[in-house]
């Protein structure tokens, strides 16, 4: 195993890759990217474009390998909220499933690749009734995009032996950063227009992860002299943090001020059970079990066997990756 000199990035324009990429170039490596669009940008700072293929089918990836030293593999169709409908199920399988499929089976057949990552998520373990969440919790996926990344780790695990390039798994939980505060824009629209959050009498944990954080975990295994293969680690920042705490956070971060409202179960119930009855007729409500379980439940992970075994600890803490992401530390 020598030092890694290249490597193939997959879903190189998204947000995880498109950073990424750029970090592999400052360290003066050689990036493949592939993408369903175009980057000009990354382009013009020495990054190779590689036309992604059609995902849908049969995947030929022999191409796209020849000459790397490693891959991160990111591609995927993401996590969407909203009603499912059986054509989802088939493409998340198809595209997140059997095209990681289909990589493995030529990583297998590519002897002179080093190593590669790949980059699942903590949602395989879906609503968890235990904590904190570690890599040997149970799988209970509970949408197609956490089904397809729970086939795709199994895929990988049945396909590549432990002698091929050496390879892992990661899990990251929910990822913010400059330029995508996913989840967090709610939050963010609430304490820009004053309006209360309404929060519980007992303050929650839960885990995040700052952009910055998981690219420092992807580097840990690519410049690792010798990382252990066939591991799974989930990433996540340091420590869980509350809904409050997260929430004092960003209004600091935006120069606000962060209004709460701690409402007992006895208020939160009924509100919620009747939120739950407009969604269910179909009538618009900002609140119902779903915002109310990612808004005041727990959901908080365990991060030791990363840190343990590749020395890695995450630089940035929930209150250093909130003011980069909100552009005061840039």
């Amino acid at each position: 195993m020598g030092e890694i000199n290249s490597v193939l990035v997959t879903g190189a324009n998204g947000f995880v890759g498109t950073a990424l990429t750029q970090v592999l170039l400052e360290r003066g490596l050689r990036v493949r990217m592939t993408g369903q669009v175009r980057s000009e940008a990354l382009e013009g700072m020495g990054a190779e474009w590689f036309p992604m293929p059609d995902l849908t089918g049969q995947v030929d990836w022999t191409d796209a390998l020849a000459g790397m030293d490693a891959v991160v593999h990111l591609a995927a169709i993401a996590h969407r909220t909203g009603a499912v409908v059986p054509e989802d199920w088939v493409r998340y399988d198809q595209v997140n499933h059997l095209a990681t499929r289909s990589l493995a089976e030529a990583i297998r057949q590519t002897p002179i690749l080093d190593r590669f990552l790949f980059v699942s998520t903590v949602r395989v373990h879906g609503d968890p009734v235990a904590f904190p969440v570690r890599e040997d919790s149970p799988f209970a996926p509970s949408t197609p995009y956490d089904q397809s990344k729970m086939d795709a780790e199994r895929a990988i695990r049945e396909t590549l032996p432990l002698d091929a390039a050496r390879w892992a798994i990661i899990r990251p939980v929910l990822v913010y950063g400059p330029g995508n505060r996913g989840n967090m824009a709610k939050l963010e629209g609430l304490i820009r227009t004053g309006i209360p959050v309404p929060l519980g009498k007992r303050p929650n944990r839960r885990s995040f992860l700052f952009l910055g954080n998981l690219l420092g975990a992807i580097l840990a295994f690519l410049v690792h002299p010798m990382p252990p293969s066939g591991r799974t680690w989930i990433v996540a920042d340091e420590e869980p943090a509350s809904t409050e705490r997260l929430l004092r956070a960003m209004a600091g971060a935006m120069g606000r001020k962060a209004r709460v409202l701690h409402l007992p179960s006895i208020v939160l119930d009924p509100l919620t059970a009747l939120g739950d009855l407009c969604r269910k007729i179909k009538v618009p409500v900002p609140w119902n079990s779903e915002t109310r379980q990612k808004l005041l439940g727990d959901f908080y992970v365990d991060i030791s066997a990363i840190k343990a075994e590749l020395g890695w600890t995450p630089p940035f803490s929930l209150e250093e990756g909130i003011r980069r992401t909100y552009g005061l530390d840039e």
